[in-house]
């Protein structure tokens, strides 16, 4: 019997190393040429095993088995998503805990206070748009998840903060509660309709404040061909076909696009490129990325143009930062600035 297992064995790393063989060699061809200084510190080691790691035959087809074995048996995808239920993803930064937790949500309180000064100062309008995380709410797709107590107070509080320096913000999680459509089921993002839903909650509190005065520039929305989306989230659940098993599949995500409704506006911007845009739109990539249309929808809503300033990969503090030092601020600065801010951003570090 132990004969049989050594040949077995001797097999087993026979058969591994021929498939390992052509990987040795792509390793190679890819990094071979290096600079003596770059493989004495180490550095020509992690990006050998790199290109060795991709070019393993078995890698892809390895992750998939172990990812089905995960959802399967577990319930679990990799680190950074929690599985709820009736095909539900949410990102684990929504629960995470810190150990400078604390520190980190004065510090980005503190940031919001000094900015809303400087806009008083400024005499620019401002309205944020808090937006609650999406497992607040969608408590009723976590599963066995249950939304940490830690974080129950953290969006009135920050809210109560922002509404207490004479800043328009309405309450948005009253306005997506109840509201399951709201977020995408596979994605970190909102939908397109949680994104309207919040536009018009925004405008309706904007028109509502005297202080505020815009020109009326008319929208009307054009519905356009959907597109199919593969949330973020899916890849951290690489299960291969089981996924459809668990409703975890692409979805088709409606789109908008708000057309100037004036002929005169149009010809207006045809001959000057630099026409005096009266809103700006800051934050996250909730804004930044076209697919949830929500420049649009607040187009539309507010009947007035929006500049797009945000930044898809970076926290709604860093893109704030920039705009106010950029020379777009400082020489032509908007009526209104509409700031999107994630609540999961409040106690995470900054993305830079």
């Amino acid at each position: 019997m132990k004969q049989i297992s050594g040949y077995f064995l001797i097999l087993f790393m026979v058969i591994s190393f021929a498939m390992a063989l052509p990987a040795l060699f792509q390793g190679y061809r890819e990094t071979g040429k290096i600079a003596l200084e770059v493989a004495v510190n180490g550095n020509w080691a992690s990006q050998y095993e790199k290109e060795f790691a991709d070019s393993v035959a078995v890698r892809e087809p390895g992750l998939t088995l172990w990812g089905m074995v995960e959802l399967l048996l577990f319930r679990d995808g990799r680190p950074g998503v929690l599985i709820g239920k009736d095909g539900w993803l949410f990102s684990d930064e929504e629960f995470s805990y810190s150990k400078n937790r604390e520190d980190l949500i004065r510090q980005h309180k503190d940031f919001i206070a000094e900015t809303i000064a400087r806009l008083h100062k400024d005499g620019v309008g401002l309205a944020v748009a808090l937006l609650p995380a999406k497992s607040r709410t969608a408590q009723d797709k976590l599963g066995r998840f249950t939304y940490p107590s830690y974080n129950q107070g953290l969006y009135a509080d920050v809210l109560s903060m922002i509404q207490e320096r004479d800043v328009i913000a309405p309450d948005l999680s009253s306005a997506l509660r109840g509201r399951p459509e709201a977020f995408l089921r596979t994605d970190t993002h909102w939908s397109p309709q949680g994104a309207q839903t919040v536009a018009n909650a925004l405008a309706s509190a904007i028109k509502a404040n005297d202080a505020i005065q815009l020109e009326a520039q008319p929208f009307i929305l054009e519905e356009d061909t959907s597109e199919p989306l593969k949330g973020d989230l899916l890849r951290y659940v690489p299960a291969g076909l089981v996924l459809e098993h668990f409703g975890l599949s692409t979805v088709e995500v409606p789109q908008h696009n708000a057309i100037a409704n004036s002929s005169e506006q149009i010809e207006q911007s045809a001959l000057f490129g630099d026409v005096n845009i009266p809103v700006t739109l800051v934050g996250t990539s909730y804004s930044a990325n076209e697919m949830w249309n929500f420049a649009d929808y607040l187009k539309a809503a507010l009947q007035s143009d929006v500049f797009n300033a945000a930044d898809e990969g970076r926290g709604p503090f860093a893109t704030m930062k920039d705009y106010l030092d950029s020379e777009s601020y400082k020489n032509n600065p908007p009526a209104l600035i509409i700031w999107e801010i994630p609540e999961r951003y409040i106690a995470l570090p900054d993305k830079d």
